[in-house]
Parts: structure tokens; C-alpha cells; sequence
């Protein structure tokens, strides 16, 4: 909503001096210098204090945009009607390395023939996304760049973000503690995911007298995630210095499913409602996760294979079951005097 306003008069440091540290160093633009890193020889040599790196923010950003595609069709015909839709949304996001590709497909229709009736709807969300890193509050680019990063560096002379001879190794940057190379923690620093989500809905129902009727229903709802996360050697915000793969696979479902049966009679003054019922609800979850530990025996390459010691890894099932048997009984006199008794078994 806001975006914050920081000086850029100052270097990083601290008690105006130029070091690692914050953002109350040297004053830039006044012909001072101080020994600073050069991306372009990978090394530490003295250089001015300019104020060139005040726009780096901006700098790094790209060009974004968002598609929406969709497509429906419906029909409506004697007995009911259908409709079908898809839609697809592609998200290219204003860091780099960040895309959103979002699949929704739903179907729904209902029917009635004499006494039954028929409705329904199924929906499929598929969600892939290439990297979620950097985008939120923790490791934020804005936090990087515009509120702890100085000015006195500018950031598109870091585009490559390798120390030359050692790819793979070590990133091309002046902070080694805090803070990564913006364009190493796009394409280095990656937590990507993979997410589908099925819901599945059905309710039917027969009127067997005018005042007997019986219904049944049910529902489906399952989900699937697959996350990666990586980051390479030298990452210093990051889940291993060393270098770390990790990958983690959740899946579940949940079924439930009700029968009923109806009443509504009423004889003169007194009117009698009856409802029985039963229900079924299953749920499962899946989980499994596991992550290299003490880094990557090979740069580069991202496999539970090249963990330098064995792998941490985890796994959780839970399962439940509830059966139901429900009831209830409402009786009115002269719509002035009620009677209701309800009760349930699970």
C-alpha cells in the first residue's frame, strides 16, 4: 500500500563509517572513498563513495504480466441443465524467476424427471509456481535492497552472480553473512511448488409421497503438493550455507456422504416432522519430507543422493472414520405448542 521512503545520502555502516553493517555509514557524493568490492575483478580495492545504486530497487524488477483465458459452455434443455468452464491464468511476476501458471476447470449441472432431482459440481485447481522465494516478509528483495542495502553499489553490475572459476561455489557479492546477490537469490535460493485440488459434490433426492421424501448426498474433497526447495553454495539467507536440496510430498482426501429420509404429515392441528439419517466421514492425510544435512557433496546438483551426511527424513499418516446415526422429531400443535427430540450416535 505503501512503499518506504530511504534516504540515500549515506552509506551502509554505522557511526559514519562505511563496514557491513546498517545503513548509517560515510556520506556518498563527496569525493570520499573506502575499500569496497568490485563486481567486475571479484575483489576488495578502493573505490569512491557514489550514491549510484540509489534506483536498485526499480533496476531489478521486470517487466510483469497477467493473462486470463476462459472458456464456458452451458446448456439448458427439458430435463435440467449443464455448464463447463476453464480458465487459465499465467502469472509473471515482477522478480525474476517467478511464474504462476493456475488451471481451473469446473463442471456442474441438475436434472429433474417426475419426482427426482439431480445436482452437481466437480472443480480441478491446478497451481505451479517456480519460485516463492523473496516475495514475502522473510528474505523479502525489498528488505534487501531498499531498507538495509546502501546505495553505494549498484545492482545490475551483479547480473553475473558467479565468482568467475568458481560457479557453483561461490556467488559474485560484497555481503557474506546477511544478505545474497539479488539475481543468486532468484535463480540459487528456489522454493517452487506443485498443487492440485479436486472438490466433488453430488445431491440427490426422491419424493417418494407428498410428504415423504428421501435424499442422499456426498462430497469429495482431495489435494496433492509437491514442494522443492534449494538453495546453492555460499547462500547466506538460506536453509544451508553448504548447499541444501529438500523436497517434501503431501497428499490427502475426505469423503463424506449422507442418507436421509423425510417426513412432514400433519393431520388437522397437529403436524408431525420426522428426519433419520446416517452419515459416513473418512479423511487420510500423506505426508512425507526429506532434506539433504551438511550440505551438497557435489555443487550444483540438486539430489538427496549428494547430501554429505545421511538425509533427515519424515513421514506422518493420519487416518479417521466416523459413522453417524442422527435423528430428530418435531411435533406442533396448532402452530402455538412444540414438541423436539433430537439425538445422535458417532
Amino acid at each position: 500500500m505503501a512503499f518506504p521512503e530511504v534516504q540515500s545520502s549515506y552509506s551502509r555502516g554505522y557511526g559514519g563509517k562505511y563496514n557491513s553493517d546498517y545503513v548509517w555509514g560515510d556520506k556518498l557524493d563527496i569525493g570520499r572513498t573506502a575499500i569496497q568490492y568490485d563486481p567486475e575483478t571479484f575483489e576488495w580495492r578502493e573505490m569512491e563513495l557514489t550514491s549510484k545504486g540509489k534506483n536498485n530497487f526499480k533496476n531489478f524488477l521486470q517487466f510483469s504480466a497477467i493473462t486470463n483465458n476462459n472458456v464456458s459452455v452451458s446448456q439448458k434443455g427439458k430435463y435440467g441443465s449443464f455448464r463447463t468452464s476453464l480458465t487459465h491464468v499465467f502469472n509473471k511476476g515482477q522478480y525474476p524467476n517467478q511464474k504462476l501458471n493456475k488451471i481451473t476447470y469446473t463442471a456442474g449441472g441438475e436434472m429433474s424427471y417426475k419426482n427426482f432431482k439431480l445436482e452437481g459440481s466437480a472443480s480441478y485447481n491446478k497451481r505451479v509456481s517456480s519460485n516463492d522465494n523473496g516475495s514475502g516478509y522473510s528474505g523479502s528483495y525489498i528488505y534487501d535492497m531498499v531498507i538495509w542495502g546502501g546505495t553505494e553499489y549498484d545492482v545490475r553490475d551483479y547480473k553475473n552472480y558467479w565468482v568467475e572459476g568458481k560457479e557453483n561455489e561461490q556467488q559474485n557479492w560484497y555481503d557474506n553473512s546477511w544478505y545474497d546477490n539479488p539475481w543468486f537469490k532468484a535463480n540459487e535460493v528456489v522454493d517452487a511448488y506443485d498443487t492440485d485440488i479436486l472438490n466433488v459434490y453430488m445431491n440427490s433426492s426422491y419424493e417418494i409421497t407428498p410428504w415423504l421424501k428421501a435424499m442422499l448426498r456426498g462430497g469429495l474433497d482431495f489435494y496433492s503438493k509437491k514442494n522443492e526447495w534449494r538453495n546453492a553454495k555460499s547462500a547466506n539467507y538460506a536453509w544451508d550455507k553448504n548447499g541444501f536440496f529438500g523436497i517434501s510430498r503431501t497428499s490427502g482426501y475426505s469423503i463424506n456422504t449422507d442418507a436421509m429420509l423425510m417426513a412432514d404429515k400433519t393431520w388437522g392441528k397437529l403436524n408431525m416432522n420426522v428426519l433419520a439419517g446416517g452419515n459416513i466421514y473418512f479423511y487420510s492425510d500423506d505426508k512425507m519430507r526429506s532434506t539433504t544435512s551438511g550440505g551438497l557433496t557435489i555443487p550444483g546438483f540438486y539430489s538427496l543422493k549428494a547430501s554429505v551426511d545421511p538425509i533427515d527424513a519424515s513421514s506422518e499418516l493420519k487416518r479417521k472414520r466416523v459413522n453417524s446415526l442422527y435423528g430428530k422429531l418435531s411435533l406442533s400443535w396448532a402452530s402455538t405448542y412444540f414438541l423436539d427430540v433430537t439425538g445422535r450416535n458417532d
